[in-house]
Parts: structure tokens; sequence; C-alpha cells
């Protein structure tokens, strides 16, 4: 389903920022954890 897609994404997104040590949050480049896309519609 989208949502199993999206969570797959998501986990996958977060899983690599730790990966890479990326700790801090750059609103200009990442979407902040409580991103939401529909803001944008």
């Amino acid at each position: 389903t989208a949502g199993k897609l999206m969570d797959d994404y998501f986990a996958a997104y977060h899983r690599r920022k730790r990966e890479i040590g990326e700790v801090t949050d750059e609103p200009t480049m990442k979407a902040p954890k409580d991103f939401d896309p529909r803001a944008f519609a």
C-alpha cells in the first residue's frame, strides 16, 4: 500500500541520516520529523 511504501521510505531516510551522522536538522535541505507533505498541497 502507499502507506507502507511511505513508512519504508521514511524509515530508510532516518536510518541513513543516523548512518552518516546527520544529527542536525537543515530545514533548507531536509524535512523535519513532523513534516507533512499535504501542508504544501
